[in-house]
Parts: C-alpha cells; structure tokens; sequence
C-alpha cells in the first residue's frame, strides 16, 4: 500500500487544484446566466427594433451579443484540456447550432420572425467574439512573460 506524505511540493499543488476551479466556476455560471438572458430576450414578443427600418441597428445587436457570447464560452473552454483550434471550432460550432435553433423557434413567438441573416450576424458575432478572445490571450500571455522575465534574477 502506498502512503502519500504531505510534502511542500504536494501542499502547493493541492492550492493550485483548489484553487484554480473558482475561476472556472465563476465563469461558468456568467455563461449560464448570459446564455438565459439572451434566450428570455431573444424570444419575448417585443420589438426593440420598427420593422423595415433602414437605420436599424438589429445585426449589430445581434453581432454583439453572440461576440460577447463567444469570448465568455471560450473563457471557460480555456480551463479544459483542448487544443485552441479544438476550442474554438467548439465554440463556432456551437454558436452556430444555438443560434439556427434560436432563430427557428422565433417563429413561434408573437411578433418575431426567423431570419436568415439574423443567423449570419451572429456567425460573424461569434467569429469576432473568438477573435477578441485570441488577441486578448496573446496580449496576456505576452505581457505575463515579459513580467516574469523583469523578475528574474539575473547572474
């Protein structure tokens, strides 16, 4: 039988473990509830936009509410063990099947219509929320390394 003792290097990593599901969590409910406020507000039968108007601003809602969507699914797809490239074809995939059945089941909601281009400014919504995403890491990630180098020791 093998007996764990608990060593410094063993009590670190259990901090990290604990600690590392918090933000995870945190960003898991901002989905959940993001996810339900655009759902609630995508199929109430009001018109936040008059019909037929040129100036409407309706895709760029549409835009920036699947954007948002897509850098939020992606925070919490980044704690998981997956490729970015498998992340964010998850993510666009998912995106774009929420958003066909979101689009679709608008027809049974007074007042609202499906749209074929609806769907498409989310697609383009989504391809921009992951893009923000992208960048947003590498600035991180760069900057986070250019720090710890600052703090290194040098001989």
């Amino acid at each position: 039988m093998i007996v764990f003792t608990r060593t410094r290097r063993r009590l670190n990593m259990e901090r990290v473990a604990r600690g590392r599901w918090r933000p995870f969590a945190v960003l898991v409910a901002a989905v959940a509830l993001y996810w339900l406020a655009m759902f609630t507000a995508t199929h109430l039968p009001l018109r936040t936009t008059p019909k037929g108007d040129p100036y409407s601003l309706d895709k760029l809602e549409h835009i920036a509410a699947f954007a948002i969507f897509a850098v939020l699914l992606c925070s919490a797809g980044s704690f998981m063990p997956l490729s970015r490239r498998t992340l964010y074809g998850v993510v666009f995939g998912f995106i774009a099947a929420y958003a066909a059945i979101d689009e679709l089941s608008q027809r049974f909601v007074p007042d609202r219509t499906p749209d074929v281009q609806d769907w498409l400014a989310d697609l383009i919504g989504a391809g921009l929320g992951i893009g923000i995403f992208t960048v947003a890491r590498r600035f991180y990630f760069t900057r986070r390394a250019q720090t710890a180098s600052l703090s290194k020791p040098t001989a």
